[in-house]
């Protein structure tokens, strides 16, 4: 946030309301870690990067850190239904 420089705070600024998890793009909505990923599905995180190298997880890599949808996930799930 931006302070003005008598120190009164000049609102927020257009930065501070964006949510960085989410991608608009693709409208699968928000993007969580892997760690938080392999939690939710209750695996172990060696088996959640198996996961993701094997293509049976799609994720995104900005950078160095992968994120997955939870629509992704979500879907993981039905599809691994008996």
């Amino acid at each position: 946030m931006i302070k003005s420089i008598d120190n009164r705070d000049s609102g927020p600024t257009p930065e501070s309301h964006v949510k960085h998890d989410t991608c608009p793009l693709s409208g699968h909505g928000e993007l969580v870690t892997v760690a938080e990923a392999a939690r939710f599905l209750r695996v172990s995180l060696p088996t959640m990067y198996a996961l993701i190298w094997e293509h049976r997880i799609e994720a995104y890599r900005p950078g160095r850190a992968y994120r997955i949808s939870v629509h992704t996930l979500h879907r993981y799930l039905e599809s691994s239904k008996l």
